[in-house]
Parts: C-alpha cells; structure tokens; sequence
C-alpha cells in the first residue's frame, strides 16, 4: 500500500493543494518524497494531513483548519479514497458538494460511520469513501492502534501487513530508572502518527524499557540454548545499534547494566549514560528506537522479517541538531534498509535533499497573497552539488554571508563604473578589494581576477586610444 495523491482545501496556508507520489524506480529501496520550501510553505501542513488519515488523535491539522469547509482526500495505490472535513454536530455528515477542479469523484452516497475529533463547538469527521476490501482498512487501522495489545487474548489473531509512523527533530531520549525486566502491556501502535516534541518520561519509558527487555531475553534465550530465540531478540537490538553506527560513523551499543538494572550506551566502547550523549545522537535513539521497537511488538502478516515490511514513515525536519556529515546519511540508511516502505520528509537541507537516490522533491512555496502553492515533482539531486541544490530547489542563490554578498554588490557595481570609464572609480576599486581581504581568501580569489581583468581592459583602451 502507497500513498499515491493528496487533496486539501482550505486547511493551513492551502485554499487547494493537490499533490500526486510518484512511485520510485528501484524496487530495491524506499520511495523517498522529499517536501521542501521556505518556513510556512505548508510542509509540516501536508505531513500532519497524510498522518491523519492513519491516526485517531489528531495530529495538530484540526487547528490548522479554516472552517467547514475545510477538507481533505487521500487516495492510495490499491484505489482505496478517504477523505475528512470540518463538521458541526447536528449538520449533515458531508459539509458541502465537491470542488469541481478534484481529480475524482469523492462524495460519497453512502459514507461510513464517520470517526469523530472533539474540537470545541466544531469537530473533525473522518469518511472512508469507497467500501471495498483492502489490504489496509483505514478505518479499521485507525482504531486498531488505539487499543491493540499483543498479549490480549482479544487480538490473539491480529496480524498487521502495514504500519504508519510519524516523528520529528526534536524528538530526544533522556535516562529511564528501570524497575526491573517487566513485559511491556501498553499499546504499542498508541500515538504512533503523532510527531511530539522533545520527550519526556513517558515518552523515554517504553524505548528503554524495551530495550532492557529485548537484550534480558536475548541473555535468557542463550543460557537455555535456543539459539533462534537469541539471534532474533539480539538482531532487531542489533539492527538499531547498525543504523546509528552508520549514520554517525562511530561504533554505537546499546549496555544493559544488572546492578542497578540499567540501560547506557556504548561509544566508541566508553560506556555512557543516555544523559550525556550529544542532542543529535539522543535524537537519533529516539526516532530510530521507537521505529524499531513498534514494529518489533506487533505481529505481522506472514511472519515477514523486520526489514522486509510495509509501512509508511513521516519526517519532519529530522536534521534539526544534526551535523551535516549526519544529515547526509539518513535516508541513504533508511532507504537502502527498509525497500518496503514509502518515506515523506519535510526539510530545509540540502545535504537531506542531495542525499537521496531514486527520490522525488516536491516544491512549495509561497504566491502573492501568502497562500500555499506546491510545483510539479522533480528527480533526485543525487549527483549535484550542494549548491546546485540550494540554488535550484531552495532558491538560495547567495554563496556568502549577508554582509559579505553586500560588500561583493558594491564591488560590482564600481567594477561597472571603473569600466565605463568614470573618472576616480578604478581607485575606488582597488580600495574596495583591499577592504574585502578582511574576509578571506575565497573571496579574495573573487576580487582580484576582476581588478586585474579591469586594469588589462582600461590599459588596451588606452592603447588603442594611442594608435
């Protein structure tokens, strides 16, 4: 199942958008969608709208709404249509006939039970439109993952074929004081698709604590010999500790400590408390981990492996705290590790942006009026430089720092005089230049090519004034 086109009228800074997903050409990797645009083009909008559609709660779209005529349709590559609107109690469950200029028909004669988001006077409805059997019932889902615990006897038979995450920047991970190794019954899927902010207790708890209980069972499964048992609870740890490893360039572990019953890191074999890691590392831990460690907790379809399994993955701004030499590794991990999944990443960076093979970027940006506008898909940058890419995808076309570009424009412009012959503007040159050394040699090997370039101009001009 992949998202293939999204419609929203009238919600953020969108009177109507309409987006279509391209599928990647490598079935080898993830379908990467890279959403990229200055701050309040709509990129956090869109991910939160797409999220919706596969959580309860609401993720932050139904403030983000402008009335009842607020909506939003979602159709996925199996035909599958949902949409959700703005609706008061008591009017009718569809606020209003369908925008002539929608790709396809999505009002629905006979909708389902709409799911409804308390929202003060006004609250936010959600329709399957089509009903069909799929592989994925959103509906289902939604409610699924509000409750689902893997030792109920209720879901003994529940098995999923596909999962859908959202996370954030400024997710972190801080140290958890364990009680001790106890199985974990909460419902692994809750608040799956929300992207919070920096964590805290709760939010740090289930990721150590089932990081204590995968490495306890994998030493259990070992003394008893049951050497299947162990090398599954120690890879999925494993699979965690290869990804951070990777994109950070240092050996990373994760070190159960029995006395207290503790979980610190390893790195670069000094063992560490969670605490003191660096916030990029932390947060890192925290996206990563709870990927992992969801997936790990739910049954799938066919006991298909970890790495082999469907699912959707929603980023946001993920490169906040990262050093470039991290951010540029990301996706390339992701995407070469998960080829079943279909990955939307909202960013500014042009090492994310750059970084990813087999993408597609989708440009937003900002008309006259202030309101939301997205351009057509582009391919991959893979191969350009970064500032080919800040150039053309972000519209950055400065090289320096402000104060440098201004001084640069003064330059110019008594190169252009000093040219034309203007009497004084060829010493005011030279003394521009000598002024710019303040700021280095990359600039300095700017400015004298083109004193020197001016000096040979005026001189033939002066010779052949001669002649």
């Amino acid at each position: 199942m992949k998202i293939d086109h999204l419609v929203l009228g009238k919600v953020g800074c969108f009177d109507h958008l309409e987006m279509t997903f391209p599928a990647g050409r490598d079935p080898n990797k993830a379908d990467i969608h890279l959403i990229v645009g200055p701050n309040g083009s709509g990129k956090s909008t869109i991910l939160m709208a797409l999220a919706q559609f596969f959580s309860m709660p609401s993720t932050g779209l139904y403030e983000r709404c402008h009335g009842r005529d607020s909506f939003a349709l979602l159709r996925l590559d199996d035909d599958l249509e949902a949409g959700f609107a703005l609706h008061r109690p008591g009017e009718p469950n569809w606020p209003g006939e369908p925008n002539s200029s929608t790709p396809w028909d999505y009002s629905p004669s006979k909708p389902s039970r709409p799911l409804i988001f308390s929202g003060g006077s006004e609250e936010l409805a959600f329709y399957q439109i089509q009903d069909k059997s799929f592989i994925l019932d959103l509906s289902h889902y939604r409610n699924l993952t509000q409750s689902f615990k893997p030792f109920s006897p209720k879901y003994k038979d529940t098995h999923f074929s596909h999962l859908a995450f959202a996370y954030g920047g400024q997710r972190s991970v801080e140290n958890f004081r364990l009680k001790g190794i106890v199985e974990q019954e909460d419902a692994p899927l809750m608040y799956a698709c929300l992207s919070p902010k920096p964590a805290n207790r709760n939010e740090t708890q289930p990721l150590v604590q089932w990081v204590a209980n995968t490495s306890a069972k994998a030493a259990f499964a070992s003394e008893r010999q049951d050497e299947s048992s162990h090398r599954r609870y120690r890879d999925v740890i494993g699979r965690m500790e290869q990804i951070i490893s990777g994109i950070t360039g240092r050996k990373f572990a994760f070190v159960l400590s029995y006395d207290p019953i503790n979980v610190n890191v390893s790195l670069d074999g000094e063992e560490l408390p969670i605490d003191v890691l660096p916030d990029g590392l932390k947060s890192l831990i925290s996206w990563i981990g709870d990927l992992l460690m969801r997936m790990d907790r739910v049954p799938w379809i066919d006991d298909t492996p970890l790495l082999e399994r469907e699912f959707t993955l929603f980023l946001d701004e993920i490169e906040v705290h990262l050093h470039p030499a991290w951010q540029r590794k990301i996706l390339p991990v992701v995407q070469n590790l998960f080829p079943s999944a279909q990955v939307f990443v909202s960013t500014h960076s042009p090492f994310v942006i750059a970084s990813a093979d087999d993408a597609w970027i989708h440009p937003l940006h900002l008309d006259e009026k202030g309101r939301g506008q997205v351009g057509e898909p582009l391919p991959s940058m893979v191969g350009n430089s970064y500032a080919t890419v800040l150039r053309d995808v972000l519209g950055v076309e400065a090289e320096f720092a402000p104060q440098v570009d201004e001084a640069l424009k003064e330059f110019y412009a008594l190169r252009d005089k000093a040219l034309r012959g203007e009497p004084g503007a060829l010493d005011q040159l030279r003394t521009k230049g000598n002024a710019l050394q303040g700021f280095g040699e990359e600039v300095l090997a700017i400015v004298r090519p083109e004193i020197s370039q001016v000096e040979r101009r005026l001189r033939r001009h002066v010779m052949e004034g001669v002649e």
